[in-house]
This record gives C-alpha cells, sequence and structure tokens, in this order.
C-alpha cells in the first residue's frame, strides 16, 4: 500500500510540475520606431506590486492556461533591450523608469489570438539634492503579433510619450524623498500567508502524524516569500529498524529551524522547498535492558506541492516528498512521501 502511494505522489509532483510550468519570453533588439533622444534609462526597477509572472496565455489544442514572464526578469529584460535596441548619444541626460504595471493577457474582445499588454511606467530623474518624479503614464496596446512585439511596442509608447513632455525643464517634476522613491521604486508585494495543516507522513523508517503552521507577513523576493513554521510529528518507527539495530525501545526528541520558501508556479499552485536542520536527542533501550541518551542531529528537506485558493479563506491540500539524514542509532536515513490538509486564513 506505501508504495502504491508513494508512486502516486511522484506521479502527482511531477504531472503537476509539467502542467505548472511558466512560459517565458525574450525580447528581441529589434530598435523602436520613433526616435528617443535627449535621455537614456540608466536604471530599470521593477515596482510591480505582484512579480510573479506578467500575465498568461492560453497553449495549445486543450487552451491551457500557462503564466507567462519575461525571460531573466523584468529589470534585465528591459534594461538589456534599451542598452543593446535605442541609441545613446553624447550628452544625453540619464533618467530612472519604474516599471509600476506590465500585464499581458488574451484580449478582451475575445478575438482569435488576439493578445492586450498593459503597461504603465514612471520616470525620475536625480537632481542636485535630491529625485523627482518627472512623469507617469499607463498604455494599453492589442493585437495579433507575437507577445514579445506587444511588450516591445507598448515599452516604447511610454518612452514616446515621455520624450514629448518638457522632461528637461529644469522647473519640471515633483521632488520626491529616498524613503518615498524607496516606497514607490522598491514596492514587492505583501503576501499574507496563515496555513493550518495536518497531514500523514509515509517513510521507509517511520510514519504517522504531522502538523503545522506557517505564518508569513513578509515582501516576496522575486515571486519567493519565506514564511516560519511552527510544528509537530508523531511518528511510529517500523519494527526493520529496531531488528537491525539490536534496540527495543526509543524515543526521539527533537526540533527543526531552517528555510520554508514558497512560489506560486501557476494560479493557485505552489511549490515550497524546505531546507530544515534537527537538532535534540534519543533515548534508547537495547535487548539487555541498557538505557542510554545520544545527541541527535540531522537535515530534514522537503519538497512539496499545495493547493493554495486565492481568497483569504479556503481550504488547502498538498503532496510532497521528504528525506531525513539522521546520526540515530536506530537508522540514519529516511525517505517518504506525505499529503495534507488544512485551510486558510
Amino acid at each position: 500500500m506505501k508504495k502504491h502511494l508513494l508512486l502516486f505522489a511522484l506521479c502527482f509532483l511531477f504531472g503537476a510540475a509539467a502542467f505548472g510550468q511558466k512560459k517565458f519570453i525574450a525580447l528581441r533588439d529589434t530598435p523602436p520606431d520613433s526616435t528617443i533622444a535627449g535621455f537614456f534609462i540608466k536604471k530599470v526597477v521593477d515596482s510591480r506590486p505582484a512579480t510573479d509572472s506578467i500575465g498568461y496565455l492560453f497553449i495549445g489544442a486543450q487552451s491551457r492556461k500557462v503564466p507567462v514572464d519575461l525571460a531573466r526578469g523584468l529589470t534585465n529584460a528591459f534594461s538589456n533591450y534599451l542598452d543593446r535596441a535605442v541609441p545613446r548619444d553624447a550628452g544625453d541626460l540619464p533618467v530612472i523608469m519604474g516599471v509600476d504595471e506590465l500585464w499581458l493577457t488574451p484580449a478582451p474582445s475575445g478575438a482569435d489570438q488576439e493578445l492586450e499588454v498593459v503597461l504603465q511606467a514612471s520616470f525620475y530623474q536625480q537632481r542636485e539634492r535630491y529625485k523627482v518624479l518627472l512623469f507617469k503614464t499607463r498604455v494599453s496596446v492589442s493585437g495579433k503579433e507575437p507577445s514579445e512585439a506587444l511588450i516591445r511596442r507598448a515599452l516604447n509608447q511610454v518612452l514616446d510619450e515621455f520624450s514629448n513632455t518638457d522632461w528637461d525643464n529644469p522647473e519640471a517634476g515633483t521632488p520626491v524623498t529616498e524613503d518615498q522613491l524607496k516606497q514607490r521604486l522598491d514596492q514587492q508585494k505583501i503576501v499574507p500567508l496563515n496555513l493550518l495543516l495536518a497531514g500523514y507522513a509515509a517513510g521507509d523508517n517511520a510514519e504517522g502524524w504531522k502538523f503545522s503552521y506557517y505564518r508569513s507577513s513578509k515582501s516576496s523576493h522575486k515571486g519567493w516569500f519565506f514564511p516560519w513554521r511552527l510544528g509537530g510529528e508523531f511518528l511510529q518507527i517500523e519494527d526493520q529498524p529496531f531488528a537491525r539495530s539490536g534496540i527495543v525501545k526509543a524515543r526521539l526528541n527533537y526540533g527543526m529551524f531552517g528555510i520554508c520558501p514558497f512560489r506560486e508556479i501557476t494560479d493557485r499552485v505552489y511549490i515550497n522547498l524546505d531546507f530544515m536542520l534537527l537538532v535534540g536527542a534519543e533515548s534508547l533501550t537495547d535487548r539487555l535492558a541498557r538505557q542510554s541518551t545520544n545527541l541527535l542531529l540531522g537535515l530534514a528537506p522537503k519538497q512539496s506541492l499545495y493547493f493554495i485558493p486565492n481568497s483569504r479563506f479556503g481550504p488547502v491540500i498538498g503532496f510532497g516528498l521528504y528525506q531525513r539524514l539522521l546520526t540515530s542509532e536506530v537508522y540514519q536515513s529516511d525517505f517518504g512521501f506525505q499529503v495534507e490538509a488544512g485551510f486558510k486564513f
């Protein structure tokens, strides 16, 4: 039974991972149609509230919804394109561009294969003692061109609109303090996460119940967020480790700490990669009724997929694989799967 469940967990992990793969878009170095003169983009800052993707497309005969993103990330993609495709002349003034929104979707009109790109950008300039917000705009372009061509068209349009303002007027712009600029340009989506989960784990050498509480209110970093975790395990050691080790009774008491990163890989599907350090003690009794207590150290990585609803409250389910490396005299390693269910609040 355990082998069948393990096979199911493996199939689920690989299948869900394949289903949730992103499509990455690379921008070509095609120069813009309009002439942009007098300035160059010194720095591109990704100031979007959510940075996990730039939208979605329907792909394949079954119109599978797949998230899309720019290859190497928005900051690198836009910076590299502007460096290579937009010429820079001597005397051009440096400008900072903050990308506040970039969203690619099938066009609302429902036209066959028509896409829409929405881009909102803010332009800043360093003055002698402060920075100023020069211009802010939001454009929407649609068509049947390839997605990367539409993104370039939207980018060129915001640059063209900015170049047609009086941005180079010394009196132009609204002063922005460093704190305000950091808030605007380095803003990240706050990802509140409260998960209460109960699960069953079955490994080669132990099986039983687990309970976990994940809590995070910190900003994400390149799509990953790092909640802290509080949990407990009630595992029963199988008979085989006792037979191999000569131990007749064992009690393992330990705590775990480490990192528990989450990332959304497609709509409502999250990957979780725990890497925990295990520290504690084990109390053992052998066949001669001799008792001993030993220091217990170990590593406890885990790889899971979770279905987490977008709503504030809702049910959560998860499947994953876990590994253990221990200094225990009863067993030194364990490999298994676990299933979890709970709720988000």
